[in-house]
């Protein structure tokens, strides 16, 4: 029995979890201890289309309740203006127009916000139901993934437009000597993000090095440098697809105590 109302329990957890973008899923999960699955994915989606059939239907009939009154203060209007109109013909004609459009659904879901609601709540609805019908695989409701995406792209730029920022004034590369003791032969310290990840190949005067370390720091000025640490190659090792070291200037060349921060 406590099986089966554990299995309930996350299975209705999964209902509002289950439209949720992967990333907050996870939070919201890892917190609360809950884990609703497959199953819960199912349910979420097949809730979330019925919800917003239902949720939009009531909201149309709502829409054209307003537009009816709409048209019987016109018709009053247009009765009061024109005595000698037949108030049963002009009533006719009037509500004839109303209920006999055709356009009145998709002027609904198009220029009214409450229309706009049903119809992304309804086609998020659909999509995750076919797709779990389909792939047997949940999704996140569609529209909560393009709010999370812009999210993540607005905090990404906000992130990197500090950190450019925070690099200041430009300033010519240092490459520095390592110590003997020290782990890396070379350390090239940038306000340039080279794509040099561990492992990638560089040379360097024509001497092969291999990355291995990379870091940030402040130099004396305080501002956003990057290091790249890199160990001479043995003579054994080989070294393919390497990239060549190609400062905008010629880089300044010292000791590691060059480097405010540095290791």
């Amino acid at each position: 029995m406590r099986h089966v109302i554990s299995v309930l329990l996350h299975a209705l957890a999964g209902v509002p979890l289950s439209a949720l973008p992967h990333s907050w899923r996870e939070a919201i999960e890892g917190r609360l201890g809950l884990h609703p699955g497959v199953a819960g994915g199912a349910l979420s989606a097949a809730v979330q289309l019925a919800l917003g059939l239902f949720v939009g239907v009531a909201l149309f009939f709502g829409y054209l309740n307003d537009l009816e009154a709409d048209t019987l203060a016109a018709v009053e209007a247009q009765l009061a203006a024109d005595p000698s109109l037949g108030r049963d013909e002009t009533l006719f004609r009037g509500m004839a127009s109303l209920w006999l459009t055709p356009i009145h659904p998709f002027l609904f879901v198009l220029t009214t916000p409450r229309g706009l609601v049903a119809l992304i709540v309804t086609a998020g609805g659909l999509v995750r139901t076919l797709t779990f019908a389909v792939a047997s695989q949940h999704v996140p409701d569609p529209t909560l993934s393009v709010i999370e995406w812009l999210r993540r792209g607005l905090v990404y730029r906000a992130r990197e437009h500090r950190r450019e920022r925070g690099k200041g004034d430009w300033s010519p590369d240092q490459v520095v000597a390592g110590d003997a003791w020290q782990p890396w032969d070379l350390r090239i310290i940038t306000a340039e993000d080279l794509d040099w990840g561990e492992g990638v190949g560089v040379l360097v005067g024509g001497v092969a090095h291999r990355v291995v370390g990379r870091g940030e720091i402040r130099d004396a000025q305080g501002r956003l440098r990057l290091t790249f640490d890199l160990k001479r190659l043995a003579g054994t090792e080989v070294l393919r697809g390497a990239r060549a070291y190609r400062p905008s200037s010629p880089p300044a060349r010292g000791g590691g105590h060059r480097a405010k921060g540095a290791a």
